[in-house]
């Protein structure tokens, strides 16, 4: 026979006491019931864990972004220079805006002539079709006048 000592004295689970599995399998249920809010627990460390290492890969490719940098793209006075020279051009082209108003006039006015050849275009053509429309009436035979 071999010696059953392996067993803390005090785990439950291993005793036998008697015929009935009523206890046994109470104390079943309550470790399965520990081991569920552990597995709650230790899930929830892997995600905070998961989420604190996509943080620092993160850092650590911006990192690398930012060793990629030049010295060039960094160069602040350069960076203001052209800043400085791009809004003396914005002004420039603010000031000379008489020239500007002014061909925008020229514009409105040209315009407003198209407008108007549009519309004497289409009086030409109402007024042929009018003309068509008092031949085909005089060419059935009525006696309805419709000469201006």
């Amino acid at each position: 026979m071999i010696k059953k000592d392996l067993q803390s004295i005090n785990d439950r689970r291993h005793w036998q006491l008697g015929f009935s599995n009523k206890n046994k399998l109470a104390l079943l249920q309550v470790e399965i019931e520990q081991l569920k809010t552990k597995l709650q627990e230790d899930s929830k460390h892997w995600k905070d864990a998961r989420a604190a290492m996509r943080s620092v890969s993160e850092q650590i490719s911006s990192w690398k972004k930012l060793e990629e940098f030049e010295w060039s793209q960094i160069n602040v006075p350069y960076w203001q220079q052209r800043l400085e020279h791009e809004e003396h051009e914005l002004s420039a082209i603010e000031n000379a805006q008489g020239d500007l108003k002014q061909a925008k006039v020229r514009f409105d006015n040209a315009e407003e002539a198209l407008s108007k050849v549009a519309q004497d275009k289409k009086r030409e053509g109402a007024s042929k079709r009018c003309k068509r429309a008092r031949v085909i009436i005089c060419a059935k035979g009525s006696l309805i006048d419709l000469r201006d």
